[in-house]
């Protein structure tokens, strides 16, 4: 399993017919270069939810101001529209910041995919010779 999974890490394969043909016919990066992308692309979107949880706590401050406001002029009917509204706005806050959470768990489980792969591969001669002194 270490050699297979070595070979799929950085992307070494046999060369015989059939692997020539399906290289030409559809290129599959290699297993370690596929993770860091995928750890890239998270970590774009973590960022991008970042932004959006800026903007919505900016924005949940905005109206609830307002609330307040409409509460001190006696505008009862407004401060409850606030107050709806800034429910509901915190609501969609919890569930961004849910999301983003998830997001940097897969991020975080990736990048221990990644290290453990550059582990087995950087093992895997070590490996054999504890086997093959094993067998002696």
């Amino acid at each position: 399993m270490p050699k297979e999974l070595a070979k799929r890490w950085s992307g070494e394969h046999e060369e015989g017919i059939l692997r020539k043909v399906e290289k030409k016919l559809a290129k599959e990066p290699p297993l370690k270069e596929q993770i860091a992308r995928a750890i890239h692309l998270i970590n774009y979107h973590v960022k991008r939810l970042d932004q959006v949880i800026a903007k919505l706590k900016k924005r949940d401050q905005e109206i609830f101001n307002k609330c307040i406001d409409s509460e001190m002029k006696k505008d009862r009917a407004r401060a409850v529209i606030y107050a709806i509204e800034c429910a509901e706005n915190r609501k969609m806050l919890r569930s961004v910041m849910a999301s983003k959470l998830a997001l940097e768990k897969i991020a975080l489980r990736l990048e221990t995919m990644h290290d453990l792969g550059e582990i087995v591969v950087a093992l895997g001669p070590s490996i054999k010779l504890v086997k093959s002194l094993k067998n002696q």
